[in-house]
């Protein structure tokens, strides 16, 4: 049932012949017994005469010359809804990540247990909001849901969590409990660690919080979580970052993510500030040959790769860098003529001072200007490439 009240009250005399007002009743507008999808049950509702109030089912507002008293409440985004069917009608914007439901479906086919706002992720609000579901994991697979369509399939989590539901007693849903508890577990394996943690906080999750209207510690959480999503699967690949979503396994592209990071703070800060500039969309992101590709056919190089450098490995030969844009004057990736010949110059001296090197010398030679070469670049990180001094120094034995 649904009443609404005035401010107004009512008084009544009290009995004791005194004339007094003993007590008072609530100026009743409106009140309602509805059906679990919003139809007013029929005799059971009450309007007080002359009343302009057109809210009703969930405080949405009744357009009742469409479709009758109460058979039509406006969703705003998502269009408007029809209590007597149960379903809007036109389709849910987010119905990809919902395969198992109508696309004009209402709460998930479940009204007792959701509130249909129409905004929600994957996961309902309220769900991560009253603790249900951890917020930060809310965020983790809301952002997957909206990167990788179909992968999460709320309709089987809810109705797994429900014991009232008769698939809560099956084996996939005691599968699927077991999947989504991992699933919050690798959030926090992933959050944990400090230097994502530093990171997302200090980029993505801080600007999304600027747009969230009286946000508190569950808005704070969800954000993170939203956040760490974009980060792991801008370095190391969607697919994989999936596959640690969904299994909590690590694979090689994110090991070498988290362990590249957790050896040079001066990187943090770097890729931080990358992180940040394409949220707000200003420089796109380009990945940065540290050895360059036009190098890749010389003698020295091509040894080096026989003997296991792997020259188009992500935060390995390549690092992300932001692209130098005319328009704003930011960023540092560009044609870099000048640092290539640095790089040049010190594969010549290393072949002039090693004329018998071996491969796994060509191999050790690399990684080791690599490591000079990022190092340069990390503690000049609003430099452009081409005007970066490298400062090679390049040993007489490897």
């Amino acid at each position: 049932m649904l009443v609404t009240i005035s401010d107004k009250k009512i008084g009544v005399v009290a009995n004791d012949g005194s004339g007094l007002v003993g007590y008072y009743n609530a100026d009743v507008i409106t009140a309602n017994d509805y059906y679990p999808f919003g139809m007013k049950m029929p005799g059971r509702t009450f309007t007080q005469a002359n009343t302009k109030y057109r809210y009703g089912f969930n405080g949405k507002e009744s357009d009742n010359e469409i479709k009758g008293d109460g058979n039509a409440l406006d969703f705003g985004d998502r269009s408007i809804y029809d209590p007597r069917l149960g379903r809007f009608i036109s389709i849910d914007p987010n119905y990809r990540n919902l395969p198992d439901f109508s696309p004009y479906q209402y709460a998930r086919n479940n009204p007792i247990m959701l509130v249909e706002n129409g905004k929600d992720g994957i996961i309902p609000k309220w769900l991560w909001k009253t603790g249900v579901i951890n917020p930060m994991a809310a965020g983790f697979i809301d952002a997957v849901a909206d990167d990788v369509k179909g992968i999460v399939s709320i309709g089987q989590v809810i109705a797994a969590f429900d014991p009232q539901h008769f698939y809560f007693y099956t084996p996939s849903a005691s599968q699927v409990r077991h999947e989504t508890w991992q699933t919050t577990k690798t959030v926090f394996q992933v959050m944990n660690n400090p230097v994502l943690q530093a990171l997302v906080i200090t980029s993505i999750a801080q600007d999304v919080m600027k747009t969230v209207k009286d946000a508190d510690a569950s808005d704070y959480a969800y954000a993170t979580g939203y956040a760490a999503w974009n980060v792991l699967s801008f370095f190391v690949g969607a697919g994989e970052a999936a596959s640690f979503a969904k299994t909590g396994k690590v694979g090689v592209g994110l090991e070498k993510f988290l362990g590249i990071l957790s050896k040079s703070e001066g990187k943090i800060d770097h890729l931080a500030n990358i992180i940040k500039r394409s949220a707000t969309h200003l420089n796109d992101i380009e990945w940065h040959h540290v050895i360059p590709t036009q190098l890749k056919e010389i003698d020295v190089v091509e040894d080096a790769i026989s003997a296991g450098y792997k020259f188009e490995e992500q935060l390995g030969n390549k690092i992300p860098l932001e692209k130098f844009l005319n328009i704003n004057k930011e960023g540092v990736h560009g044609n870099h003529p000048q640092y290539t010949n640095q790089i040049t110059a010190a594969i010549n001296k290393f072949r002039a001072n090693n004329p018998k090197y071996s491969k796994q010398q060509a191999k050790a030679f690399l990684d080791d200007i690599n490591s000079q070469a990022q190092k340069a670049i990390d503690e000049n990180p609003t430099t452009k490439i081409n005007e970066l001094k490298l400062n090679l120094q390049v040993k007489t034995n490897y």
